[in-house]
């Protein structure tokens, strides 16, 4: 085992094969690959080793494993794979050859190996949430069990990811602990007297701040304090880069004297506009599978036309092209554009 050129070179300048047709062949297979992995500044991370065996009964040619060298851990060879002539022959018409190379991934092993890493990245422990707000009530009994289940569905139908307990009881102190152990940012919380007057308390575990809101303004207090419907943590990463790059331009053109014309557009602006005026904003839909982007596109349309309050304008040359909604809007240069935004695509 050792450099692939060194022991290539030692091998056949020592004639350990002799005249062995099939271990020169071999031999030039290796030469043809350590040339081709020089080519791609690929050698450096290859080692060549006569004692590595993989299957015998179906390989014809190169075999190779990876193995993971980095960290304390050590877990073998994370994947393995090498060439086979005859192996997809089996399944096809008589005769018929279709040589291969194939690699399996040992995704156990890999997953062992991001664990790891985790852990020496956060100190010990592996905090990942799986969900955004932890659900808990203050008493006991079916009508506390009800208003969970009522939280959970109000949430759910709003596409925030939310779970509770299905104790009868759950200690108030447990449940908070059980949050902070899994790094689950927010809590909403609901007590006998939050039950009648119709409100929930939101807990923000990150800030350690709490707010007593109305039931039907729990997701838009959620959305403000920065959560994302499933599935749309991409897009939301997306909107706080324009966001901010957004406000990175406006920085640098507050720095600068405002030329007249931009003045007078910024007071015609219309309705949302503000002494800011507005901004032009290109945006991006991918429908989820099994929802018709016509559809929603008429309805995200018809959204913004009727509800002046959002303080966006729509671009009629808007269109769907490969299933896909190209908008394009103007919003109000002081409205906030993350939440106008989210609420309507909600």
């Amino acid at each position: 085992k050792g450099q692939p050129w060194e022991m290539y070179k030692s091998l056949m300048e020592s004639d350990k094969f002799g005249t062995h047709e099939g271990a020169l062949e071999a031999m030039e297979d290796l030469r043809i690959l350590f040339q081709y992995l020089e080519a791609t500044d690929s050698l450096q991370y290859v080692s060549f080793d006569l004692s590595l065996a993989r299957g015998l009964d179906y390989y014809t040619g190169v075999i190779y494993e990876a193995v993971c060298l980095s960290g304390n851990t050590q877990v073998g060879s994370i994947g393995g794979g090498g060439r086979y002539d005859n192996l997809v022959g089996m399944f096809q018409e008589a005769g018929k050859k279709t040589p291969c190379v194939g690699v399996s991934v040992g995704i156990e092993r890999v997953f062992t190996l991001m664990e790891a890493r985790l852990r020496e990245e956060q100190g010990g422990s592996i905090k990942r949430p799986n969900v955004d707000v932890l659900i808990a009530t203050v008493g006991s009994g079916p009508t506390m069990i009800a208003e969970r289940m009522k939280l959970g569905r109000i949430l759910w139908d709003a596409n925030v990811s939310a779970e509770f307990s299905q104790q009868d009881a759950p200690k108030l102190k447990y449940e908070i602990a059980n949050a902070l152990e899994r790094d689950i940012p927010f809590m909403a919380i609901v007590g006998e007297e939050e039950a009648k007057e119709g409100t929930v308390k939101v807990k923000d575990l990150k800030k350690r701040t709490e707010d007593k809101v109305k039931l039907e303004e729990l997701v838009k207090t959620l959305r403000s304090k920065g959560v994302v419907p499933v599935g749309c943590e991409f897009a939301a990463e997306m909107l706080a880069a324009e966001a901010e790059a957004e406000a990175e331009k406006e920085k640098e053109g507050a720095q600068s004297p405002p030329e007249e014309e931009e003045e007078e557009e910024a007071s015609e602006g219309g309705a949302g506009g503000g002494a800011e005026g507005r901004r032009i904003v290109n945006f991006v839909v991918t429908p989820c599978a099994g929802v018709d982007p016509e559809g929603l596109y008429k309805k995200i349309t018809e959204e913004i036309k009727s509800e002046p309050e959002y303080g966006l304008q729509w671009d009629e040359n808007c269109k769907v092209d490969g299933g896909k909604i190209y908008a394009s809007f103007t919003i109000g240069g002081d409205a906030d554009f993350d939440e106008e935004v989210m609420e309507v695509i909600e």
